[in-house]
């Protein structure tokens, strides 16, 4: 009998692959938080991290995606290939939901003229993570470009950690004109113009590029494309920025539709007047990541009054810049005095800054005075862990 049960979908797709049915796949599907009650049949979250496959069991649930609608899917870390990714990506490209293919068969018996490709897209997916697959290569980007320029409902997609392809030195004094047609260099061409002219338009609002080491020419195609289709939130964590890629960053923020950007990892303490002069005004900017960044209190101070100007920020983390509180005079006095005229801020992030507990002390005495802080995180400094597990 005709069924919309994901889990006799899938060992449907097994059987007819004549490949074993993974229990955890299995599991995962069957979790009550995957059900969704307005959407009989419908995946809300299937989370398959850290659970690497074989190709044939990649092509039995790449069938299976392409009955089954998903929302949210993350395959973080699963050594895909490739050849999987162009599997699992145009399988998430044809699904349907139940409700979709009744109306687009109800317009199939109207008219004909649906069969030659008048209809649009139907997919389904929202949120979309890919991190950690560093086997994905050159072809491997030019799907996911692919899959990014012909999506409507995406959302989100992580690629964090997936090498970007940069482009090869050129051998025996050969210039980049000797460079074959499919070098990596056009990868970030493509990648750009895919996300610059998506069929869904602004309603992607996150791309996270963290640990993906893109050159800075690679950096200035992302950040153009990102302000064509005035996406909201960018993650560029740990790609060793230079001050040039810097800029394109900022060229991004100064475009006005950022609301989150995380900077984790890039030492740009001796470039932070870039972010200063792109945060002037009624920036909408909600959250802002400057961990690991080898901040100093110099570096900090200028920021903090422009940050206390923003309409709606809500969030920072300065975490693991050991120097704020290290050194003397530290970034205490500054915290003290703009902490509090920050009125929307919700939660801010100190962990592993060398924070001791005359710091806290001190920090503590002004908590109050923050309307609507509601979240601090002072986490793995050592100083306070001994003096908490103290006897």
């Amino acid at each position: 009998h005709p069924t919309t049960d994901p889990v006799r979908i899938y060992r449907r797709c097994c059987q007819l692959r004549e490949t074993p049915v993974l229990k955890r796949v299995v599991d995962e599907i069957s979790k009550p938080s995957s059900t969704l009650a307005e959407s009989p049949g419908t995946v809300a979250a299937l989370d398959l991290s850290n659970f690497p496959m074989t190709a044939e069991d990649v092509a039995t649930f790449s069938d299976w995606l392409a009955v089954v609608p998903v929302r949210k899917l993350l395959l973080e870390n699963c050594a895909l290939s490739d050849a999987s990714v162009r599997a699992i990506l145009s399988a998430l490209l044809s699904t349907k939901t139940v409700e979709q293919m009744r109306q687009r068969r109800r317009r199939a018996g109207k008219s004909n003229l649906n069969k030659f490709g008048k209809e649009g897209r139907f997919d389904v997916v929202e949120k979309l993570s890919l991190k950690n697959n560093c086997k994905i290569g050159p072809e491997g980007w030019r799907h996911i470009s692919l899959f990014i320029h012909l999506s409507k409902s995406l959302k989100a997609i992580d690629l964090t950690g997936i090498p970007f392809p940069n482009p090869p030195a050129p051998a025996n004094g050969l210039g980049p004109s000797a460079q074959p047609k499919n070098s990596a260099l056009d990868v970030a061409t493509v990648f750009g113009n895919c996300l610059a002219e998506r069929f869904g338009g602004a309603h992607l609002e996150e791309l996270l590029l963290s640990e993906c080491k893109p050159t800075t020419e690679a950096v200035d195609k992302i950040c153009d494309a990102a302000i064509a289709v005035g996406l909201r939130r960018l993650g560029f964590a740990n790609n060793s920025l230079t001050r040039e890629g810097l800029e394109h960053i900022v060229r991004y923020l100064k475009a006005g539709k950022c609301e989150g950007l995380d900077l984790g990892g890039n030492d740009i303490h001796e470039h932070v007047d870039l972010l200063i002069s792109a945060l002037e005004g009624d920036h909408p900017l909600i959250t802002l990541s400057l961990a690991d960044c080898s901040l100093t209190p110099s570096s900090v101070y200028p920021l903090l009054p422009v940050l206390t100007r923003l309409p709606n920020f809500r969030f920072v983390d300065f975490s693991h810049n050991r120097k704020l509180f290290s050194s003397e005079p530290g970034v205490l006095v500054a915290f003290r005095r703009f902490l509090p005229k920050m009125i929307h801020l919700k939660r801010i992030h100190l962990a592993d800054v060398d924070l001791s507990a005359d710091h806290a002390i001190a920090l503590a005495e002004v908590l109050p005075d923050c309307p609507s802080l509601c979240h601090l995180s002072i986490l793995e400094n050592p100083l306070i862990s001994r003096l908490a597990s103290a006897t």
